[in-house]
């Protein structure tokens, strides 16, 4: 014990006259009962290891917790509605003409342009002398109706190289825009025209019927 507290006050520079004091003495000796009673711990158990150079520490991998796969949902399959596609089929064209009596001459018809209306019995009676006056048999006539709403595109329906054409006040407008006059014929589509005011007109007034006549004259070269 002497010896230890010897070297134990060597190790810590306490002076030579301190060292033989009871006190000094009393308090060493505290310390090393403290000393005496951690003695075990301090060289016998290993409370911390340290690696020393070139060891390799052996790490246990901590087990990864299993993750488990995710549950696919069970997703019906999105149907396709394919739409097919319907062939554009182009309108039908209706025609321009009707045809009210089909007559065998191929050198004069008769055309009613304009609304449809039923043709009175004095109207007809005026159209019957007026074909007579020109030698043409009416029953041979082809009798003809045209809308306006199709402009001028009947004379591509026309059955006979010429035609009287009898106007309605809308048809006039139409006939005036497309620079035709009354009473005079112009050719279109090879077909020659000739624009007239209606029956009811040429009825009441001799002076329309005496334009109307010297233009079929001129049409068809009687005389």
């Amino acid at each position: 014990m002497g010896k230890t507290i010897e070297l134990l006050c060597k190790a810590r520079s306490i002076p030579l006259f301190y060292q033989h004091s009871s006190t000094y003495k009393r308090h060493l000796l505290s310390l090393m009962s403290m000393i005496e009673d951690f003695y075990p711990y301090i060289f016998s158990e290993d409370l911390y290891v340290f690696p020393t150079t070139g060891t390799t520490m052996k790490i246990t991998p901590v087990a990864e917790k299993a993750v488990s796969a995710p549950v696919e949902k069970m997703v019906a399959p999105i149907e396709q509605h394919v739409v097919s596609k319907t062939p554009q089929v182009p309108p039908v064209q209706q025609p321009a003409l009707t045809v009210l009596h089909a007559g065998q001459s191929s050198a004069l018809c008769v055309v009613f342009w304009g609304k449809k209306s039923a043709l009175q019995t004095a109207d007809r009676d005026l159209l019957n002398n007026i074909l007579k006056a020109c030698k043409l048999n009416p029953a041979d006539i082809a009798f003809l109706e045209a809308d306006t709403t199709n402009g001028l595109l009947f004379t591509d329906e026309l059955p006979a190289s010429k035609a009287i054409v009898f106007c309605d006040a809308e048809a006039l407008k139409t006939a005036k825009q497309a620079q035709l006059n009354v009473y005079q014929a112009k050719t279109i589509s090879g077909k020659q025209l000739l624009l007239s005011d209606p029956l009811s007109a040429l009825a009441q007034n001799t002076a329309l019927k005496a334009n109307l006549w010297k233009a079929l004259q001129a049409l068809l070269g009687i005389g």
